[in-house]
């Protein structure tokens, strides 16, 4: 059985798609070095555990957030909570 015109069109657009899904996500990726910080956010019934695995550290409803300041170069954290 021979696939119809509409399915092959329609395995190309889906294709084509993917692809430029891959294209636009690899693009995007260019601009993240190596030093950025892993945070996994993990949601419980009353509240939100967040583990920064590359640093060894677990917190309890607040995330920390690093800041480069750019006048001296230091790192600051900035706390937030719910």
């Amino acid at each position: 059985m021979k696939p119809s015109r509409a399915f092959v069109g329609y395995l190309i657009g889906l294709a084509s798609v993917c692809a430029a899904a891959i294209v636009v996500a690899r693009l995007n990726l260019r601009g993240v070095t190596g030093s950025a910080l892993t945070v996994r956010a993990v949601a419980h019934q009353w509240w939100w555990e967040f583990d920064y695995p590359s640093l060894g550290i677990k917190t309890k409803d607040v995330l920390y957030l690093l800041q480069r300041l750019l006048d001296g170069g230091e790192s600051t954290a900035k706390r937030l909570s719910h």
